[in-house]
């Protein structure tokens, strides 16, 4: 959960960008004036959701990154900032389904303002966009390779999907008494790079009782 002490850690000088932590100057992309600039912000997004991590990801607003020494000029934002709920109406123009979780919210430290946009881990993705919005290509997988999003290779793929699927195992309380096979060991790619489908089953190997319960 974001607060001043976790902002704080973000805002050392030792912290670059990296897979889940990006800086920018200005809030004003996800309501730009033309469809690419919109659709960059839902690309942050994206990105950041479909990274394979153990803590949440951040977009911090206010900070202007030197990408060429990895060092930070702490300006903070200006002026009125949007709410959460503006934030989030932002990315619906791309129709995801299912969508991202995220949040946003501002917060003073050092006598400045910051806007700081934090992804929540999920366990529903990937997340696609379904049709073609600005830069999005539809049923592309983006994730942050590095501190650069890009969009991920079948081997990545791989990664991604295993990743989400071992979380929703793991939220749904599989222990290592209940053994998993995988029908089909390797995921199925359709041609046009749309998400594969597990075949799998579970197969409850506990003892059973003498009432057959």
């Amino acid at each position: 959960m974001m607060n001043k002490s976790k902002l704080g850690e973000l805002l050392n000088v030792d912290v670059s960008e990296t897979q889940t932590v990006d800086f920018k100057l200005e809030i004003h992309y996800p309501f730009g004036n033309n469809e690419k600039e919109r659709s960059e912000f839902i690309k942050d997004i994206l990105s950041m959701a479909n990274t394979p991590r153990e803590e949440s990801a951040y977009i911090v607003i206010g900070v202007k990154y030197n990408s060429h020494d990895g060092t930070k000029d702490l300006i903070g934002v200006q002026g009125d900032q949007p709410d959460d709920a503006k934030i989030q109406d932002s990315i619906n123009p791309a129709q995801l389904e299912p969508r991202p979780s995220f949040s946003y919210q501002t917060i003073e430290l050092d006598g400045r303002l910051y806007g700081v946009i934090e992804i929540h881990l999920t366990n529903d993705g990937p997340y696609l966009p379904p049709k073609r919005y600005g830069v999005l290509i539809p049923d592309c997988l983006y994730f942050r390779r590095g501190s650069k999003n890009e969009e991920a290779t079948q081997h990545e793929r791989k990664e991604i999907y295993n990743w989400f699927h071992k979380r929703r195992l793991a939220a749904e309380g599989v222990s290592s008494s209940l053994q998993l096979t995988i029908q089909s060991h390797a995921p199925v790619y359709q041609q046009n790079n749309a998400p594969y489908q597990h075949n799998t089953q579970y197969v409850d190997t506990r003892p059973k009782r003498e009432d057959g319960q």
